[in-house]
């Protein structure tokens, strides 16, 4: 009888303590994942739809100019313009993601066009005397975003796109200083 109480004692222990690792183990992996949340940019991107190479693709391309001419509003084209420029960003990270890396890079390469045109329409907002300021929220969210993901392409992607990546990125870059100014008076 004895030996089987020392038994189910040592059991019982080994029990308790596998389960306290456990638990420890698991609190701490949460513990990284939420520094990881803490750094990564709070900002969600917008699913692309058709992909460049898809055979409707000119028919998007074509749509979004045309609803482009019809926004009068700088503020609402700015916006417009942001749209564009994360949905190609997204695009191009997607393509990348496939391996079509070069047209990849290409399209976040030409997003960030649209992120030029944004700030032009913000900047002739702020000359109509509107309130930018919520809209220069989001886009300095979005260029730190923009920045994050393609640090993230530079360190796991290809080599044969890095050069390209690396001017984009010298691009976002000169595009956060330009929205940082635009705040100011």
């Amino acid at each position: 009888m004895k030996t089987v109480v020392n038994t189910l004692l040592v059991v019982l222990a080994l029990v308790t303590m596998l389960s306290v690792t456990a638990m420890v183990s698991a609190q701490k992996d949460a513990e990284e994942a939420t520094e990881t949340a803490k750094t990564s940019i709070d900002y969600a991107l917008p699913y692309p739809g058709i992909l460049p190479g898809h055979p409707l693709y000119p028919v998007k391309m074509l749509r979004d100019r045309v609803m482009s001419w019809f926004i009068t509003d700088p503020l609402k084209k700015a916006e417009f313009y942001l749209l564009l420029a994360d949905k190609r960003f997204n695009a191009g990270q997607f393509l990348v993601n496939y391996g079509k890396q070069s047209l990849g890079e290409q399209t976040i390469s030409k997003g960030e066009k649209y992120f030029e045109q944004a700030i032009e329409m913000v900047k002739t907002a702020k000359k109509e005397g509107k309130d930018i300021s919520p809209l220069v929220d989001r886009m300095e969210k979005a260029a730190l975003k923009h920045e994050e993901i393609l640090i993230q392409i530079l360190k796991n992607g290809p080599s044969d796109i890095r050069t390209g990546i690396d001017s984009t990125l010298k691009t976002v870059k000169s595009l956060q200083l330009k929205v940082a100014n635009l705040n100011k008076k």
